[in-house]
């Protein structure tokens, strides 16, 4: 009976923590798709990696690539596609695949992914992870209503978080209208230790938009203001010290984390067997119960 009851669970808790699902993915800066995302969705190499494609535009070379891992240079496509306007296909690839090309080192400006080249009109709609993705859970962290203005001297503190790598922060941020800043509205994640040093790439803020920022656990250079630079993580940095936003000409009105991971699924035990006390109604104790007789206090008829 045991064996029965933990083997219904089992399946049952399959299907709710790994139905198959098409889950958004976020392109860092509009133009990243980075690995550390999907691997926090907890993707198998065989899922699929799908690109939603419009092409709206009527000039020449319009089209789009995909290719190289997260930065300007050294970017080999996978794929070109150059066609006529008007035209909306999708392209999909293995996780596998994607990892093949994203390789293994960081780029200048972000950590290992894939960059997407877009010409002219041609717009990547969206890109979505689809195969049996394990559950998530987002924590509100803060909420509110901050503008960091020209002068630096503001900040959100958050505090220490639980997190690990692979988990997301869901950073929602709008750009102020007067921009004095030559580098446009921007916030920046910072570590709490001594000297608020930035753990993760800078978010340009270029429209109202909720903006991802991957966690991951590889080793980073942490620079803080008049201290030396250390080497950590953003794991560490979060969980052992905490996060503080920082920005200029920019508005944050929410922080997200959001948590990946498989639900657990307890083995559950079988109820223990109750010990049936049997008597024939002279009072003698019997070893089975037949015909007429008295069991755990109640009197039956057994054929």
């Amino acid at each position: 009976m045991k064996q029965v009851l933990l083997t219904s669970v089992l399946a049952l808790g399959a299907t709710i923590a790994f139905a198959e699902t098409e889950t958004n993915l976020t392109l860092v800066e509009g133009h990243t798709l980075l690995v550390s995302e999907i691997d926090g969705l907890g993707a198998a190499d065989t899922d699929i990696v799908r690109f939603y494609i419009n092409n709206n535009s009527g000039a020449s070379r319009e089209g789009w690539g995909i290719g190289g891992f997260a930065n300007s240079d050294n970017w080999s496509p996978i794929v070109e596609w150059v066609g006529q306007a008007g035209n909306s296909w999708t392209y999909e690839y293995t996780v596998a695949k994607i990892k093949e090309v994203a390789g293994t080192t960081p780029g200048q400006w972000h950590d290992v992914g894939i960059t997407i080249n877009i010409y002219n009109d041609c717009a990547v709609d969206h890109v979505t992870l689809v195969g049996d993705i394990a559950p998530v859970t987002e924590q509100t962290l803060w909420e509110g209503d901050y503008t960091f203005d020209e002068s630096w001297s503001g900040s959100v503190s958050i505090g220490k978080l639980n997190v690990n790598a692979g988990d997301k922060l869901m950073i929602t941020a709008e750009p102020v209208q007067a921009v004095s800043w030559e580098w446009g509205s921007q916030v920046f994640v910072k570590s709490l230790a001594d000297g608020w040093g930035a753990i993760a790439p800078t978010i340009n803020v270029n429209q109202a938009d909720t903006y991802t920022v991957a966690i991951t656990d590889t080793d980073i250079t942490v620079e803080p203001y008049n201290l030396d630079p250390y080497t950590s993580n953003m794991v560490y940095e979060l969980n052992n010290y905490g996060l503080v936003l920082q920005g200029i000409d920019a508005k944050v009105t929410k922080v997200v984390l959001v948590k990946s991971g498989e639900t657990a699924i307890n083995e559950v035990e079988a109820a223990p067997a109750i010990n049936h006390v049997i008597y024939n109604i002279a009072g003698q104790k019997l070893n089975a119960a037949k015909g007429l007789c008295v069991v755990n206090g109640k009197l039956i008829m057994v054929k």
